[in-house]
């Protein structure tokens, strides 16, 4: 399965530990697919990279991950999955 996750206009920080944890959740189920998360923010993207490292240095399932700031390249990119 596929994600695509719109954080376009959040304002929410989130902090290390949350990021490990919902990396976790989502990793228990196995191989999760192309991950899409989309920013529109410096700082949106600055935690969006964080995450993107996080989750793919400690859980093999989200070595598919990126992040976009548009969506039309995101949903592209989710489309042309394998």
């Amino acid at each position: 399965m596929n994600i695509l996750s719109d954080f376009r206009g959040v304002n929410y920080l989130v902090t290390q530990e949350e990021m490990r944890a919902f990396a976790s959740l989502l990793a228990t189920g196995g191989p999760i697919g192309r991950q899409a998360i989309v920013v529109s923010t410096t700082l949106g993207l600055g935690l969006a990279r964080m995450f993107e490292l996080t989750a793919a240095s400690s859980y093999y399932v989200w070595d598919k991950a990126k992040v976009f700031t548009d969506m039309d390249e995101a949903e592209r990119w989710i489309m042309a999955a394998d």
